[in-house]
């Protein structure tokens, strides 16, 4: 019994610190510009480029493990969400006299497999202090001639933030799936949020992906954003 409390104690302890010390440290990560890049590897990146070393940075990582300055410094510049201030100075406050929140919702309208499927809708990704939420309103059209056998969609979003008081890292990774096996006939859509909770949220990175499996077992991929 003593041990429980004191676990629980010991979590809530550090959950209060790094609630109060995540907005001092957060100024640092929100004041970033792409031209005072320091790393060339983080330098004058595609799109594609930059949807992959998002992908690597993700599996490198366990959660709450300290980024390097160098994928820290990619984070800052390239996800596509990142906190504001609501204070009327705009000035970084202390825990408990402002409040950080931010929120971004971006359309896409793609085609694949030679146009045989359309892939349209747009995501969303909110942050607030300590309670978050992403999704999207999609839609997947078949087209004439398509062959699929089967169709994946997800909504991936990546949350990224103060970890340790004074690192960076992931501290939510998750996403939202759905799968449709027939009746190609008609669109398959996906109109759905998911909410998290996360401690020093500053940046996150959403995006969504179709894969289909065609009736010969061949795959291909159309992502919302690369």
């Amino acid at each position: 019994m003593f041990y429980k409390k004191f676990v629980a104690a010991t979590a809530l302890t550090a959950a209060i610190v790094s609630v109060t010390t995540a907005p001092a440290f957060a100024e640092e990560m929100i004041n970033t510009d792409k031209e005072n890049l320091v790393y060339d590897a983080n330098m004058n990146l595609t799109s594609e480029e930059i949807y992959d070393r998002f992908e690597q940075i993700n599996s490198t990582y366990e959660l709450y493990e300290p980024f390097s300055m160098e994928d820290t410094e990619f984070v800052q510049n390239y996800a596509n969400n990142k906190v504001e201030q609501t204070s009327q100075t705009g000035d970084i406050q202390p825990f408990g006299m402002g409040m950080f929140e931010s929120s971004y919702t971006e359309k896409f309208d793609k085609t694949g497999g030679f146009g045989k499927i359309k892939f349209s809708g747009a995501i969303t990704s909110n942050i607030n202090l300590l309670s978050h939420s992403y999704g999207g309103r999609i839609t997947v059209n078949f087209n004439s001639g398509h062959d699929t056998s089967k169709a994946e969609l997800s909504v991936t979003n990546s949350a990224y933030g103060v970890v340790g008081g004074n690192g960076f890292g992931v501290v939510y990774d998750g996403s939202i799936d759905s799968t449709k096996t027939k009746d190609f006939s008609k669109a398959f859509t996906l109109n759905e949020m998911k909410d998290y909770g996360a401690v020093g949220v500053v940046y996150t990175y959403t995006n969504a992906k179709i894969r289909i499996t065609t009736t010969s077992g061949s795959t291909y991929s159309v992502r919302a954003f690369e």
